[in-house]
């Protein structure tokens, strides 16, 4: 097939008239559909075949335009320039590639046809007169650019929708040629093509002028459209201003031209057709700047303006999970589009109280600790010009509670703190810290109290807590052993001692009052069962003793009555 189109190319060759002065004269964009429409459907064929330039030349003259007179597409495409872009306007002359024989001679010839938008061309190719896409694998690798045919001016076609869209609105402005809409840069003025994605610099304010034209703001920052400091020249990138200052940069008439509007820049519009805000080169490339180009009415000038009530600002939805006194209160809510920021506003007891614990310009996931109470909260969605709150106010309650922590008493690995809420059980972590050398045996709710609390029991006190380990040495060395035939230790005998583990051995008897009174370092006293007598305040002014005995015995009678630790040998 390939083969095929590049022999009938071969022969789309030149014809010879008589050349005349060219004619300049407009034609509308419907008077050209129209004659292609006939010629594909009702003419069909061309008399004189491969000549696809005689035919162009026939569908001018047949709109009152003069003829041309070349020896091939390609010569007439040099001869006149093209622009070798796919920026291409309708009713262009749109040229190609393409060798044959001619006169005995292989040659260059090329071939010619008329674009009618939609990425659709007519042709004359061997007999017929068809359409044909020009992004087919075939005619996009052969396409050189295109170039008006000369003397052609195209009126665009009349809408009978009025340019008038309002006083003052909201839109997305996307573009014909990839259905993209306009986005205006972060940190910066300019303005590029970027895939949809509903926040507010995508977003644009039309306000109209006494005039008719709209000056055209971001919801972004406030700042305006512009034709960049009036500049005419292809490629000058289109940015938003600081402020509007009301000048013509600055104002757009909305032109109705088919499915869409020419963005026609007021500054210099006496000059040719005007200018007009274009995407560059039609192409679809998230960044692809926008730029002002003389006006040609290609599809990087259509743009459509979308103000649909899924682009307009909405009260976001909130969803609250309360936290408690003491755990973090988050908040949730959809996406609103057009928003540049949400602003949590949180009340105690009602809306508006003094009570206010709003937060300002913060992101869905939001969490913050909240006192006890009833609250009740809504988000605002907002951008430069308006804002708009949840339609449905959420009402919540943040539950007292209270914390339970742990501390391992010299030890390593104790429990992370719990949160009790108030009037319910909590049950005790079940992890048991490490000490080495010695056995955990439970919690006390003082330091070096006694176990009131093992892991997993169940903890129902409203109020703050810190339990604290509880250790059995495993093994301990004495650093004080008394002598083995000691039975009666005197009164006052070893008070203010330094030492830490005392021993005595199995045939004491008895223990003295004030024995060992004020041994600030003593830990541990080993008390043998022989010992059935032993002082009140024996141990007068020592804290943090753990006393090592038989069960049964008057050691472990003694530890309990005066609140001393007791561990059974």
């Amino acid at each position: 097939m390939k083969k095929l189109l590049k022999w009938l190319i071969a022969v789309s060759l030149l014809f010879v008239v008589i050349s005349l002065p060219y004619k300049a004269l407009a034609v509308t964009e419907q008077a050209i559909r129209d004659a292609a429409d006939w010629d594909v459907n009702q003419r069909k064929t061309y008399s004189q075949y491969g000549m696809c330039l005689a035919y162009v030349a026939d569908f001018w003259q047949n709109l009152g335009y003069n003829r041309i007179s070349s020896y091939s597409a390609y010569t007439f495409m040099n001869s006149i320039g093209y622009n070798a872009n796919w920026n291409i306007p309708f009713g262009a002359l749109v040229f190609f590639d393409g060798y044959g024989t001619y006169n005995g001679e292989s040659q260059r010839v090329g071939h010619v046809g008329i674009y009618l938008g939609d990425n659709t061309f007519v042709s004359a190719l061997g007999w017929d007169i068809v359409y044909r896409d020009i992004t087919s694998d075939y005619w996009s690798g052969v396409y050189f650019g295109w170039q008006w045919y000369p003397g052609v001016t195209i009126e665009p076609t009349k809408c009978e929708l009025d340019s008038n869209l309002g006083e003052d609105f909201y839109a997305v402005i996307l573009n014909d040629a990839c259905w993209k809409p306009i986005s205006q840069a972060e940190n910066s003025t300019r303005i590029f093509l970027k895939t949809e994605n509903g926040s507010s610099r995508q977003i644009w304010r039309f306000q109209r002028q006494e005039d008719g034209t709209y000056v055209i703001s971001s919801c972004y920052d406030g700042k305006v459209l512009e034709m960049t400091n009036g500049t005419r020249e292809v490629c000058t990138q289109i940015t938003a201003h600081d402020s509007y200052w009301g000048g013509a940069y600055q104002r757009w008439h909305l032109i109705p031209y088919g499915d869409g509007y020419i963005f026609l820049s007021d500054h210099f519009t006496s000059d040719g057709d005007g200018w007009a805000m274009d995407n560059y080169a039609a192409h679809s490339d998230d960044g692809n700047i926008i730029q002002i180009n003389r006006r040609n009415n290609s599809t990087a000038q259509i743009w459509a303006v979308y103000r649909g009530d899924d682009v307009q600002l909405k009260g976001p939805i909130l969803t609250v999970t309360p936290g408690t006194s003491l755990t973090p209160t988050r908040f949730e809510w959809t996406k609103s589009y057009g928003a540049s920021k949400y602003n949590i506003r949180v009340f105690k007891d009602q809306l508006y109280s003094e009570s206010d614990y709003s937060q300002w310009d913060v992101s869905s996931g939001f969490e913050m600790v909240l006192p006890a109470g009833d609250y009740i909260a809504y988000v605002d969605a907002v951008n430069y010009f308006k804002y708009k709150g949840s339609d449905i106010d959420v009402a919540f309650t943040v539950e007292e509670a209270y914390r339970v922590a742990y501390d391992a008493a010299g030890g390593t690995g104790e429990p992370e703190i719990q949160i009790k809420k108030q009037g319910i059980s909590l049950k005790l972590s079940e992890i048991i810290p490490l000490y080495p050398d010695h056995t955990f045996m439970g919690w006390a709710a003082v330091p070096d109290g006694e176990v009131v609390y093992q892991p997993g029991d169940s903890y129902v006190k409203d109020e703050n807590i810190t339990l604290y380990a509880v250790w059995k040495p495993d093994r301990i060395d004495p650093d004080f052993i008394l002598p083995d035939d000691l039975k009666t230790i005197e009164d006052e005998a070893f008070a203010g001692c330094a030492f830490q583990y005392a021993y005595l051995p199995e045939g004491t008897e008895a223990i003295g009052s004030k024995a060992f009174a004020d041994c600030s370092n003593l830990a541990f006293i080993h008390i043998p069962e022989s010992c059935t007598s032993i002082a009140k305040d024996a141990f007068a002014g020592v804290t943090g003793l753990t006393i090592f005995g038989q069960e049964g015995s008057c050691a472990e009678f003694y530890a309990g009555k005066y609140g001393f630790m007791f561990a059974a040998k």
